[in-house]
């Protein structure tokens, strides 16, 4: 086995690791709330400088750094979706504003930590030492458990979305967002049919249930009726017969 391919290799294990978590942050995001953000990345400069601090000023151990830059990175995400996000979420312009103030955020975010910090380049103690080597390549246990924890958060954010109650909700947002867009229908639309839709998607929202069978045949019945248009007709004998015979949800 050639030296240039396990370098190759390793070193694409391990940042592709790194990057994967950072991109299934901003596809949860995305998929719940339509949102681009830019900041994503600034989220892990907040909880790395943190961490860094924590060694560096307090003298304290690497397990215990780590842990508070991850809350440091949560609380300043929460803060920044109060402030900057919240406000304008549903608003005209949202696409927009959203993505203008997630720029400014990254931008803000690193010039502070190049003005706090400097731009030297900083190093945290690894959480395990030592290391061997293959094919002339050093392979580090601290990469190794860096590919670990990544493959075991991503084994986790996996079960939380298709088993829990919680996962389900935002799941459940994420795809009322689909057929909403094809039928022509906002979730907060004034017209007659908007109990049926308000409902689900404010449950959703608050992230505390999921579609029951009624508003998933309303779906369905506003797809069948896009799908034959006006003039189109199923067999009697057809399973969605029955969906299509109902009254037809207002296409704006």
């Amino acid at each position: 086995m050639s030296t240039q391919f396990v370098q190759a290799a390793w070193g694409g294990i391990l940042f592709g690791s790194v990057y994967g978590l950072m991109a299934l942050g901003l596809t949860l995001v995305w998929g719940a709330v339509r949102l681009l953000n830019l900041a994503h990345g600034a989220l892990f400069v907040v909880g790395s400088y943190v961490a860094y601090w924590v060694v560096s000023s307090l003298n304290l151990p690497i397990l215990i750094a780590l842990p508070i830059g991850v809350l440091a990175a949560a609380a300043f995400a929460y803060v920044m979706h109060l402030i900057f996000i919240r406000p304008v979420i549903g608003k005209p312009g949202f696409d927009n504003a959203t993505l203008i103030a997630t720029v400014g955020i990254s931008i803000a975010v690193s010039a502070a930590a190049i003005l706090i910090f400097n731009p030297e380049y900083k190093v945290v103690p690894p959480v395990i030492s030592g290391n061997f080597t293959v094919s002339q390549v050093q392979i580090t246990k601290q990469g190794l458990l860096v590919i670990g924890a990544s493959l075991a958060l991503f084994g986790t954010v996996y079960l939380f979305l298709t088993y829990s109650r919680l996962g389900m909700a935002i799941r459940a947002v994420s795809q009322f967002l689909l057929p909403e867009s094809q039928l022509g229908l906002q979730p907060d639309d004034p017209g007659p049919d908007r109990h049926h839709l308000r409902g689900p998607w404010q449950r959703a929202r608050r992230a505390g249930g999921w579609f029951c069978s009624r508003h998933l045949r309303i779906f369905r019945r506003g797809l069948l009726r896009r799908r034959l248009g006006a003039a189109g007709r199923l067999p009697a004998d057809h399973p969605d017969a029955d969906l299509a015979a109902e009254r037809p949800l207002r296409n704006r």
